[in-house]
């Protein structure tokens, strides 16, 4: 979670970086309540779709059972809340890195629903 706002690389954290890093977990933790409509203290497939909606991701649902899979091998069913946390750091980190790179500065260019699918599946390994 440092890292996600470990602008400088410095490896440490602020008081602002610290109190920005508060505000944005309890933001999803409001997040998961609100979508966690049956109430069971977990997230499931529709339930995410819906929170990657409200974020405005425009993701497929392949990638809502990749995560799945990852934070519940046995069943890929549902998300708790510590995980959604986990996941939700994940998104944002991938998202920051995807918009920095300068359009067509790689070797490769991306779709984004594609580029987190991939690192959806590295997450799985």
């Amino acid at each position: 979670m440092i890292s996600m706002l470990d602008r400088d690389y410095s490896g440490k954290m602020g008081f602002s970086e610290y109190k920005e890093l508060w505000k944005t977990i309890n933001s999803w933790r409001q997040t998961f309540f609100k979508y966690d409509k049956d109430k069971t203290g977990t997230l499931h497939e529709t339930e995410l779709l819906e929170v990657l909606k409200e974020w405005k991701y425009e993701l497929p649902v392949e990638f809502v059972r990749i995560s799945l899979w990852r934070y519940d091998p046995i069943y890929a069913s549902h998300m708790k809340l510590d995980d959604f946390i986990s996941w939700a750091v994940t998104m944002k980190s991938a998202t920051d890195h995807y918009r920095r790179r300068p359009a067509g500065a790689g070797t490769s260019a991306f779709a984004y629903d594609a580029f987190m699918q991939i690192g959806a599946h590295l997450l799985v390994g």
